[in-house]
């Protein structure tokens, strides 16, 4: 991977958004960044890569470049460095973690399948992106177990941590069945808490807040077909 050090000035029609993107796009922040960056220009650089002979393919910055374009820049300030397909993703995953910016474990699995053609073992690729062999299996897990409607509904409703053990449940009319009860209850909880109802631990006879999570503490799945009044109290506490 070769570096060039020095800031340059890339005019907006020559950059290309990268296939590979771990991140969604957040209409809110792109809302404040075109904003700052009309008033006060674009700050830090984006990183670019180059595609071909003309064309430059955005590694980092993907929201500054979309506000750039926004704010009506013509140029935008960027770092090119030369690197294939399979450095870009390393990069991208380790970038995420050092921010402990919200990465889609479906995404994440992807990535990690693809780069596990380059690495061979999970050890390998463990050691060359900074992550836990777990960490790893878990979100390929996802992205190959986890039914097409649910991975939909990450990021709204359903959490990586609620992903990664859904996608253990093996029977997917189950895996859905409970997707859609957390998301309710994660939902209900939303509508009481903007009303004035109180949050998760306000609620009259709930009990302590919890963290809404797949499995009842008893180790049952709630979802056997059954419609469930799901209590907070009889959900497991887990870290997000």
């Amino acid at each position: 991977m070769k570096k060039q050090s020095q800031v340059q000035l890339i005019p907006i029609e020559r950059i290309l958004v990268s296939k590979v993107n771990t991140r969604e796009l957040d209409e809110e922040t792109l809302v404040d960044l075109t904003a700052s960056i009309k008033a006060r220009g674009l700050k830090q650089p984006i990183l670019l890569r180059p595609n071909g002979p003309y064309f430059l393919t955005v590694v980092f910055g993907r929201h500054r470049f979309e506000a750039c374009k926004r704010a009506g820049l013509k140029e935008v300030g960027a770092f090119v460095e030369e690197m294939d397909d399979d450095e870009e993703m390393v990069l991208k995953v380790t970038e995420n973690a050092h921010r402990n910016a919200f990465v889609n474990p479906v995404i994440e699995g992807e990535i990690f399948d693809r780069l596990l053609k380059r690495y061979s073992t999970v050890n390998a690729l463990a050691e060359a992106v900074g992550k836990k062999t777990g960490y790893i299996q878990d979100r390929i897990t996802a992205y190959y177990q986890l039914e097409p409607s649910v991975k939909k509904m990450i990021g709204n409703g359903i959490t990586a941590t609620n992903a990664i053990h859904l996608a253990k449940i093996p029977d997917h009319w189950k895996q859905i069945e409970t997707a859609k009860q957390i998301k309710a209850v994660r939902e209900h909880l939303a509508v009481k808490e903007s009303t004035g109802g109180g949050g998760m631990g306000a609620d009259p006879g709930y009990g302590v807040p919890v963290r809404i999570g797949v499995y009842h503490k008893c180790g049952e799945q709630p979802s056997c077909g059954e419609v469930h009044r799901i209590k907070k109290t009889d959900m497991v506490v887990e870290d997000e």
